[in-house]
């Protein structure tokens, strides 16, 4: 009498479906030994994809805190530069009721904290392609300095920037140059 194996594993190649050999198989490992069981019938794809199974989700969730992350710090942004140009409203609206061009005062405004997330998307940019090797091994079929990625993020990081200074700004030039004014 054979006595079974544990963990045995029987591996077919097939040209077509491999879950249609399923019971060709069975009858034939059945037609050498009728107490075999087959427990488990997977496919070459299925193993692979549950061997990756943890690693997908633990990237998962870290592309998630990444994007909580990048929320978090548009956020910041956008708060820290509407409340710098806020701030300066009385300043603004007596430059335009000086005579400086709306649109100028406007440009002056955004491009101050342009420069800066500029300066900061460098060192980070940077950063990335300096210490990207190092995560190479969690990442499976992306690169860590996936050129898609690091232009959508700064562009998106640029963008909350100008949008951040635009708006308080635009509110500032629109103050009636005579309450700036009075107001000093």
């Amino acid at each position: 009498m054979l006595t079974p194996y544990r963990g045995m594993v029987l591996v077919v190649r097939a040209s077509g479906d491999p879950l249609a050999l399923t019971d060709a198989i069975r009858k034939a490992i059945h037609s050498v030994d009728p107490q075999q069981a087959v427990s488990r019938v997977e496919t070459m794809d299925q193993i692979v994809r549950a061997s990756f199974a943890q690693r997908r989700l633990v990237l998962t969730l870290v592309g998630l805190f990444a994007g909580a992350a990048l929320l978090l710090v548009a956020l910041g942004i956008y708060g820290i530069t509407a409340s710098t140009v806020a701030q300066r409203t009385r300043e603004l609206g007596i430059r335009v009721a000086l005579g400086a061009d709306a649109r100028r005062v406007i440009g002056t405004v955004i491009g101050q904290p342009t420069r800066l997330i500029a300066a900061g998307l460098l060192l980070g940019l940077a950063g990335t392609w300096l210490l990207g090797r190092f995560a190479r091994g969690l990442l499976y079929d992306v690169a860590p300095t996936d050129p898609l990625t690091l232009i959508s993020v700064s562009l998106v990081l640029l963008g909350v920037g100008v949008v951040a200074g635009y708006v308080p700004a635009r509110r500032a030039t629109r103050v009636d140059p005579m309450v700036a004014l009075r107001s000093e």
